[in-house]
């Protein structure tokens, strides 16, 4: 019980790169379709001549590496800290009024804050945010 704030970081914290992971396959998605769609009405105007094609899937593989990295690979690898995703839930939850970060900074940093202060701050973030 003592650690549900940062249970429930946690959590906000897979959610939030689940949805990153998903924005970045739905621009994979978009920009392989629109591409697809853009190379083929240029192989077709060039005949589907050898420097086109070549032109077209070079383009088409470094686009699409580039894009999968950017959007898929660098969201999973750079993950957000507890305290990013505690001030992501405040900016989505006005009303937690700076609980949560307050709750994750003490719990995370080594401050001379009394015991029984900490476990007060603790019990109001819980209650927050159930």
């Amino acid at each position: 019980m003592k650690n549900s704030v940062l249970k429930t970081i946690s959590r906000a914290k897979g959610k939030l790169q689940l949805e990153r992971l998903v924005k970045g396959v739905a621009i994979l998605i978009a920009f392989l379709l629109l591409g697809s769609l853009i190379f083929t009405f240029v192989l077709a105007r060039n005949n589907f001549s050898d420097s086109a094609l070549l032109l077209t899937r070079t383009g088409g593989t470094l686009g699409a590496l580039f894009l999968f990295g950017f959007y898929i690979f660098r969201p999973l690898w750079n993950s957000p800290s507890k305290r990013q995703v505690a001030r992501f839930l405040e900016e989505r939850y006005p009303q937690l009024k700076e609980r949560v970060s307050t709750a994750v900074e003490i719990e995370t940093t080594s401050t001379g804050v009394h015991p029984e202060l900490r476990s007060l701050i603790q019990q109001d973030a819980r209650k927050q945010l159930g």
